[in-house]
């Protein structure tokens, strides 16, 4: 509810279409992009033994130039570290950063 009433309010300040307001975007900042891919179905040991894989994997990354023009900048196991309470969830997730601001999660 509240996004749509942020469009709306955006809508009325602008006095501009969401296409020429996406598109003005886009000019200024380029596209962006996301997807996700849930896996349920897979076995719980075959998933963790990918992540372990790709957790060993982590240090060796900043550097590699997975394709032209995309490097990897840095590379890590996301914690979360709250702030209120001190506690830590780890394991939230691996992050790739790569060169130029794109990111994969």
């Amino acid at each position: 509810l509240w996004a749509v009433l942020f469009w709306l309010n955006v809508l009325a300040a602008r006095r501009e279409s969401v296409a020429a307001i996406v598109r003005a975007h886009w000019a200024r900042f380029g596209r962006h992009f996301y997807t996700r891919h849930d896996y349920e179905g897979i076995a719980a040991d075959a998933a963790a033994g990918l992540m372990a894989h790709l957790r060993g994997r982590l240090a060796a990354l900043p550097g590699t130039a997975l394709a032209p023009g995309l490097v990897v900048e840095t590379a890590d196991d996301f914690a979360y570290h709250d702030p209120v309470d001190g506690s830590t969830s780890a394991g939230q997730g691996i992050r790739i950063r790569f060169a130029g601001g794109s990111r994969l999660v």
